[in-house]
């Protein structure tokens, strides 16, 4: 069994709406495996939850946190090989839901796909009131860095 952990830099919090309570301090990240990745740099890992192209085969467990928050992530998508993460992207709530009264989205990636790249990690909640809904968010645009640990 292997874990792999990620350790996100200083959130950005001047633009946090202290209405949704203390702000994010910094991502982190646990996957726990199976079996660590091939030793093989071609090696492609895979998708767990929502937008499951391919299985991550082996994932025990998973959760992301903003600091002062813990979350099960929905998505998990891990590339690599070894002890080594090259690409990911891993995520919960992900705002899809805009009929939600409640809706956190909490994401870490750096990942390139369909043309598009992220690379970073955000925290944004959205509330419901009575004239609409109300945001608040933050975020880095460097990744922190993956460790394994026993």
């Amino acid at each position: 069994m292997v874990t792999y952990q990620y350790t996100g830099i200083q959130f950005d919090t001047s633009h946090w709406n202290p209405a949704f309570g203390p702000p994010p301090t910094h991502m982190t990240a646990t996957v726990q495996v199976a079996n660590p990745f091939p030793e093989d740099p071609n090696f492609a890992g895979g998708w767990v939850g929502s937008v499951a192209s391919r299985s991550l085969a082996g994932v025990i467990s998973a959760s992301v946190s903003d600091g002062v928050r813990t979350f099960t992530p929905t998505v998990v998508f891990l590339n690599g090989y070894g002890t080594e993460i090259r690409e990911w992207f891993i995520g919960g709530g992900l705002l899809q839901d805009a009929g939600s009264s409640s809706t956190p989205e909490i994401i870490t990636a750096n990942v390139t796909a369909r043309g598009q790249t992220r690379v970073g990690d955000l925290v944004s909640y959205q509330l419901s009131n009575g004239s609409g809904y109300v945001t608040t968010s933050a975020r880095t645009t460097t990744t922190g860095q993956w460790a394994v640990v026993s």
